[in-house]
């Protein structure tokens, strides 16, 4: 890969253009990455110079390298243990499928950043290395060129204004992505599955469908929000289940009460980690004062007068619909 640095974006295409003699297709870009470093300085004006300038499509998708910079993604996707010019793009692609992520445009990360709340979500990206496959030959003199290969994207990065100031761990991304409406979102894995009073272990679920709704409202000067998930999944490995739902004698509703219970259980918890880990960076990830913005503008305003922190004052309440087919 080539890089230039610059006192401005376009300082850096032009450098970038004069060392490879060609005009820059930009349009083609699938993924930006934003370094480590340059994204707790704040990346808004940056991304916002990307988007507004149409130097890069609104479409292409946005992550954060994972604590490193930006050319050691690049420079090591590059070499990969297989051939791929668009591979970062198809790894967010199979990503937006998946329970636990939530992949984000570059119009979604500059609207979000410029919205009320200020706050915004990125997936975080890494490469590791890969093992040695029998049959390698080794480069130039003996020695071997490593080889890289894609983690797989499983938690995000926080924002706000623009700056980065947090991480979401794994259970809070898993949180996360079930407010980004996909029809699919993977599997589901459900530890300690109890049925009848007798624990079965671990029971996973195929996610088919994700609903999410926000609501809220300001009641005597009180911020407060309901969030809301639905989750339509088809259940796997039915044998241990209906083994003890045979032997307990439990009915067809009881049976269909364990599933409901379970799974929602693991996604109520999974949101509170992510609801509860945002407010302690001030990170609005659920758009609440958005949505209190558009909806409950006058009160809104009445609270904003006070000072008080919203996401601090708010009383959230989590509820958790699972659909089992």
């Amino acid at each position: 890969p080539v890089s230039a640095s610059g006192g401005s974006i376009s300082e850096c295409f032009h450098k970038i253009e004069a060392k490879t003699g060609k005009s820059l297709e930009l349009g083609l870009c699938g993924v930006i990455v934003l370094g480590n470093e340059i994204a707790k300085e704040g990346v808004l004006a940056t991304t916002s110079i990307l988007l507004s300038g149409a130097i890069i499509s609104p479409g292409a998708f946005l992550v954060q390298a994972d604590e490193c910079s930006a050319e050691d993604i690049i420079r090591k996707s590059t070499l990969l243990t297989f051939d791929s010019a668009t591979v970062l793009t198809e790894l967010i692609f199979a990503a937006e499928k998946s329970t636990g992520n939530k992949p984000v445009t570059l119009l979604a990360f500059v609207s979000d950043s410029s919205g009320k709340s200020q706050s915004a979500v990125a997936p975080l990206m890494k490469m590791k290395e890969a093992p040695e496959l029998s049959g390698d030959t080794g480069s130039g003199g003996g020695g071997q060129q490593k080889k890289f290969e894609p983690v797989e994207l499983s938690e995000n990065a926080m924002y706000k204004k623009g700056r980065l100031v947090g991480r979401l761990s794994l259970e809070a991304s898993r949180g996360l992505s079930y407010s980004d409406r996909h029809d699919t979102k993977g599997v589901l894995v459900c530890p300690d599955f109890t049925i009848g009073g007798v624990n079965i272990g671990t029971l996973s679920g195929t996610v088919t469908k994700c609903g999410f709704k926000v609501e809220t409202e300001i009641t005597d000067g009180r911020p407060k929000a309901r969030l809301k998930a639905e989750v339509t999944l088809k259940a796997t490995d039915r044998e241990r289940v209906n083994a003890v739902a045979i032997e307990k004698d439990l009915t067809y509703a009881q049976l269909d009460e364990a599933f409901r219970e379970n799974f929602s259980r693991v996604v109520k918890n999974d949101i509170e980690k992510a609801y509860s880990e945002s407010c302690l960076v001030d990170c609005d990830i659920f758009e609440i004062e958005q949505k209190l913005y558009r909806f409950h503008t006058k009160d809104y305003k009445k609270f904003m007068e006070t000072g008080k922190n919203l996401l601090a004052e708010c009383e959230t309440e989590i509820s958790v619909k699972i659909v089992v087919i």
